[in-house]
This record gives structure tokens, C-alpha cells and sequence, in this order.
């Protein structure tokens, strides 16, 4: 049957869209208005690439793109800071 090479096709070329990439960014936004709102300490990442990382503490999944700042749960913020990739803004 052809249905699942049809459905990998489809997933190949969902997987490639640049769109994807664009809603991951979206709602990296939407997040980071959200803990804005919360009055979070925010840190202002220092790297030159994005990355994406889970605090050590609160669990909470961060996606800072290059330069970016976000909103941090206040139990994160010291570990993040000793990375010595951050700074509090």
C-alpha cells in the first residue's frame, strides 16, 4: 500500500517547511510576553546562536534567539547567570 510512503512524504515536507521554524518563534514570543506580564526577572542571552534550554530548577523551557532577552523564573536565574552566558537586564 502507498499510504505510508505517502504519509512519510508528507511529514518529510512538513519537517522541512520554513514556516515551522517561524511558529517556534512565534510562540517563543507569545511565552516570553506572558512572563513579562508575571514581572520575572529578565536575562539578555550573550551568545551568538539561539538556544533552547530547560531550567534546572523551575523546569521551565527557555529559547533564547542570539543577543535575545526573556523573562526567567526567579529560581533559574542564578544557575543561568554562572553560565556566564547571561546577564540580568
Amino acid at each position: 500500500m502507498s499510504c505510508c510512503g505517502t504519509k512519510r512524504a508528507s511529514l518529510r515536507r512538513f519537517a522541512a517547511a520554513p514556516n515551522n521554524q517561524g511558529y517556534a518563534l512565534a510562540a517563543s514570543a507569545a511565552a516570553a510576553r506572558i512572563a513579562t506580564a508575571t514581572n520575572e526577572p529578565r536575562l539578555r542571552y550573550r551568545g551568538g546562536d539561539a538556544i533552547v534550554l530547560r531550567g534546572s530548577r523551575s523546569g521551565r523551557i527557555y529559547a533564547f534567539d542570539a543577543g535575545g532577552t526573556l523573562s526567567v523564573h526567579a529560581d533559574d536565574v542564578a544557575m543561568l547567570l554562572r553560565t556566564g552566558r547571561f546577564v540580568l537586564r
